[in-house]
């Protein structure tokens, strides 16, 4: 629709095209006359008088004919629902990334074309077409509309778009209509929210013209408005509406009739049918009190003390026999009972509800993290299922969100990440001074506070974080109590979903950090007293925590350790491993020079999150060092050792005692390699013996003079070319190309010159000696001679090819033996190893094949240490080992909340230096982890300066995630139980009526 015909303005070098599609715009809606703006419009332009939609008149097949000009069989999208021949079964095109798989590839979209012609010059935007997404255009291009987005919102982009005169093609669909449609229309028979929509789409195409007008663009601007069918069943319902009205008059008329022709009898019988039925309602009635008041004598005791089963079953059965008489027959039962259920649910009457309470909603709702459009489906579901409502209202929930959603202390915020447009919930502190001083004032009162030197030190307030469950957790602990790692102790400051990286940290809660870098003071009173102490903070976590907010790269960095300058040299083994030597501890101010030209670990351009929190009070992760450790170094250690007890039984000789489980995953791997390997050489003198055969087939029809004429018309000059035959048709057409001889410089074919396998023709190909000699030449001058040497040729090709099949067999044997043991872990020291353990308690995860840290617990005891190693054969390695776990154990369990007297961080200190040496001896070739470094060269220094290694932990982060985790489980066992009664309860009630 252009106003003037085509003038531009300036702007524009050609008009913008805006097509917009009113999804399930009938055409009979025109005659309603509500969309007036269409008439202004086609005023100013055209209009067609009708549309026929493609077949079938779904929104996906007419859609994409709108843009391509092609019918469904043509650009392949011939239905919503198309029958994938690949996975046998419907796939839903409505799903944007299956559009793909149908759409032909000869169907070109507008907007290409229009690319093409335009030369990539002006812009394109699609405003959630169906069928397309980002991954159809560029995603600059697509704009996914927002849920429950009105049309006008719609218009108004396409209008700033237009400003920019930038844009040239502009697709937009609005689908509000089609919904309309089908659930009031099709489904209910009614107009008119139908008509209520084409007022709001009247009013927003008007208030478009508008802006179009005071943007001085509405005369440039070709406008097409579209619709892709109508609702399939108007045309039913308007004939079945005019026939019903046709039945209705006729009835009426007869009506009329029959009350005219009968006016007399009636008037005679009417008194009399009244009379008769008064008289029978009151005898009913008299019969019911009689009968309830002789059951009354009987049923005085309370149904509630009745213990004969009996008794309760003739009460339950004379309820029954007159709630038939009630409800008029056992067809109303089922209805009157759910009515008397609604009644009475709540009522003082009785102490049973069929419906929750608006709290008992709040908390089902919220505990179980479901939305408020999940709460509608399941609410709408269950009033389905049930027939009446359990659940409480939306209102009387949305109350208590008000009352219970903010607190002074805590807050819940949505934020969208920018980047990908995902919605985060984000719950965190607001006020992290009076949180402290509560929990620490609750502390003093229960006489659960402890301060180092005498009462006189500084507050311990640890910050640590980890993910678990989806979510990432935040917390702070108190370390100055007798219990400091109960998850009772603890002062949750944020929790989102999202990763325990700097960046999310950053992102979702700058808040916090913002007030754990103010929380130096704290005031909290004792025994009626306001003490104010000063703050010292710690910062703990998991190593890929603890890495991350200082920038650092992690592990797997030449400088792998973020606290110190430790150079991790390829190939560093533990032969070679030093425990004494000390090394450079870094600083804020390192890092900072490190991270501007991303050297020595760090990160370029990187900063610390938690720069007021000196690196000395970085806690070294007990529970992770510890779990690290036992898992390389000893269980891993273990389980290679089974292995190599099981291969050595199943007759596979072990070179190397050491390999590791990844080491025999690799050879595994390399044994795959060379079975292939081996199986393509023996495809490849399987062919060469076929074409021996047909050679010698060839042979003795020349030597017979019974040679079959073949069409091969590349003739060598051979002396017996064989390609003469027709026998040499199954011949590798590779072998056709004809070479000189050296000495009589002839051309003949390979197979002329008796060049018969592979490696014969590799000869021939070799760039320092690539000599070629016909068999004239090489004496073979007669067909016999030639067949010999064929014969000779077969049989040495026979006796590779048992060869190849026994070594293939033998290869096919060991991969399937050390895959059972290594792979599968079926053989019997393994699964002595493994039952062991689990006799322990300890069950190794099915998929990572490690350990939880319970179970490492466990496993370090001194009884289990004897239990599980007394399987192994006893030798120096083995004693070794054995000593490493015994002291490993040892420093687990000084992992406690006290702090160290002066003779404990000395025995901390020797306990780590002693089970360094048996380590060494036992696996002198093994690599030095990180946590090993952290154990050796932190930990002693870290316990010396606070007296303490595991008194504020990251064990105390596992439980917090493990109680989540169980608060939900629980919360859905308790629900799913209520329904499950619920569902029994009705189904009864059904059955019985």
């Amino acid at each position: 629709m252009r106003k003037n015909g085509g003038r531009k303005q300036q702007r524009f070098t050609k008009p913008p095209l805006v097509i917009l599609s009113l999804d399930g715009f009938a055409a009979d809606y025109l005659n309603y006359n509500i969309v007036q703006t269409f008439d202004h419009i086609a005023a100013c332009g055209a209009k067609s008088s009708r549309m026929y939609p493609v077949y079938p008149s779904l929104t996906y097949p007419n859609h994409f004919s709108i843009v391509t000009g092609l019918h469904p069989q043509n650009h392949g999208i011939i239905d919503e629902k198309i029958y994938d021949q690949e996975s046998k079964e419907f796939v839903d095109v409505r799903n944007a990334s299956m559009v793909g798989k149908f759409l032909n590839s000869s169907a070109e979209m507008i907007w290409n074309k229009y690319k093409k012609v335009e030369n990539q010059q002006m812009k394109i935007k699609i405003f959630g077409w169906p069928g397309i997404d980002e991954s159809s255009v560029d995603a600059e291009e697509f704009e996914n509309p927002q849920p429950n987005e009105k049309l006008r919102g719609k218009l108004l982009k396409i209008v700033e778009l237009l400003k920019q005169a930038a844009t040239g093609l502009i697709l937009a669909h609005h689908s509000d209509l089609e919904r309309i449609g089908y659930s009031s229309f099709m489904k209910n028979g009614k107009i008119d929210r139908v008509k209520k929509e084409l007022e709001n789409i009247d009013e927003d195409l008007d208030y478009f013209m508008k802006k179009l007008r005071e943007a001085d663009i509405l005369d440039c601007v070709n406008l097409v408005i579209v619709s892709d069918h109508d609702m399939s069943n108007m045309w039913k319902f308007k004939r079945d509406k005019a026939i019903s009205e046709q039945h209705k008059a006729e009835k009426e008329l007869d009506k009329k009739s029959k009350r005219l022709e009968n006016s007399q009898r009636l008037n005679r019988n009417h008194r009399d049918i009244v009379s008769t039925r008064d008289k029978q309602l009151k005898a009913l009635e008299n019969l019911l009190g009689e009968c309830l008041a002789r059951e009354d004598e009987k049923f005085k005791k309370d149904y509630g003390t009745v213990k004969n089963a009996a008794s309760k079953k003739r009460r339950r059965e004379f309820l029954w026999k007159h709630v038939k008489k009630l409800a008029g027959g056992p067809r109303g039962c089922g209805e009157f009972l759910r009515d008397l259920l609604k009644e009475l649910s709540g009522s003082d009457e009785i102490d049973a509800s069929f419906k929750l309470t608006p709290e008992e909603g709040f908390y089902v709702f919220h505990k179980l993290g479901i939305s408020k459009q999940k709460q509608a489906k399941l609410k709408k579901y269950l009033r389905h299922l049930l027939k009446f409502d359990v659940f409480p209202s939306r209102y009387s929930i949305e109350k208590l969100e008000k009352i219970f959603g903010q607190d002074e202390l805590f807050d819940v915020k949505l934020i969208v990440d920018p980047e990908t447009g995902k919605k985060h919930v984000v719950g965190l502190l607001k006020n992290l001074d009076e949180m402290a001083s509560i929990r620490l004032s609750a502390l003093a009162a229960a006489n659960k506070l402890m301060f180092r030197d005498d009462g006189k030190g500084k507050v311990m307030f640890g910050v640590f974080c980890d993910k678990g469950g989806g979510w990432t957790k935040l917390i702070g602990i108190f370390g100055d109590t007798h219990n400091p790692n109960s998850c009772y102790h603890a002062l949750p400051l944020v929790i989102f979903e999202g990763e325990d990286t700097a960046a999310d940290l950053r992102k979702y809660c700058p808040e916090v950090l913002e007030q754990l870098k103010n929380f130096k003071q704290v005031s909290f009173s004792v025994d009626g007293q306001i003490v104010v102490k000063d703050v010292e903070q710690f910062l703990g976590g998991d190593m890929k925590f603890l890495c991350s907010v200082y920038g650092h790269k992690g592990a797997t960095s030449s400088s792998n350790c973020p606290l110190c300058l430790h150079i991790n040299r390829d190939g560093s083994k533990l032969a070679d491993f030093d425990p004494n030597k000390e090394y450079t501890l870094r600083t804020l101010k390192t890092l900072a020079t490190c991270a501007k030209t991303g050297t020595k670990g760090i990160y370029k351009d990187s900063s610390v999150v938690f720069y007021w929190i000196p690196l000395e009070n970085v806690i070294p992760p007990s529970l992770h060092v510890i779990m690290g450790l036992a898992q390389k170094y000893a269980f891993n250690v273990l389980l290679d050792m089974a292995h190599v007890i099981d291969l050595e039984t199943a007759g596979i000789v072990v070179t190397d005692e050491n390999k590791k489980i990844s080491e025999h995953n690799s050879e595994l791997k390399k044994l795959k390699g060379t079975m292939e390997k081996t199986k393509r050489i023996t495809a490849t003198w399987k062919a060469d013996l076929k074409n021996i055969e047909n050679v010698m087939k060839s042979l003795d029809n020349i030597a017979s003079n019974s040679i079959q004429p073949s069409k091969c018309s590349a003739i060598c000059g051979a002396s017996f070319c064989l390609y003469k035959d027709k026998a040499m048709k199954t011949t590798s057409s590779k072998q056709l190309p004809q070479f000189e001889c050296d000495i009589c410089e002839d051309k003949v074919h390979e197979v002329c010159a008796a060049i018969w396998t592979e490696d014969e023709r590799a000869s021939i190909h070799d760039p320092i000696d690539d000599s070629f000699t016909c068999a004239t030449c090489t004496g073979l001058t007669t067909p016999a001679l030639l067949k010999s040497a064929a014969t000779t040729a077969k049989t040495m090709i026979n006796e590779r090819l048992e060869e190849l099949e026994k070594e293939m067999k033998t290869l096919g044997e060991k991969y399937v033996t050390l895959k059972e043991i290594v792979v599968d872990g079926m053989g019997e020291k393994r699964k002595e190893l493994e039952e062991t353990w689990s006799s322990l308690g300890a069950d190794m995860s099915a998929w990572h094949q490690t350990f939880s840290g319970n179970h490492v617990y466990k496993l370090l005891s001194e009884t289990a240490i004897d239990e599980y190693m007394s399987i192994f054969p006893s030798n120096e390695k083995t004693d070794n080992i054995r000593k490493f776990i015994g002291k490993l154990g040892s420093l687990q369990r000084m992992c406690h909340s006290d702090f160290f007297s002066d003779g404990e961080i000395e025995e901390l200190k020797s306990t780590i230096f002693e089970m360094i040496e048996p380590l060494k001896k036992a696996l002198p070739y093994d690599t030095i982890t990180l946590k090993l470094h952290i154990l050796v060269s932190h930990v002693p220094v870290f316990a010396k300066l606070h007296r303490t290694w595991a008194k504020m932990c990251e064990h105390l982060q596992f439980f917090i995630n493990l109680l989540i985790s169980l608060q939900f489980f629980i919360i859905l066992l308790i629900t799913l139980q209520f329904f499950i009664n619920l569902l029994i309860s009705i189904q009864r009630l059904s059955f019985i009526s």
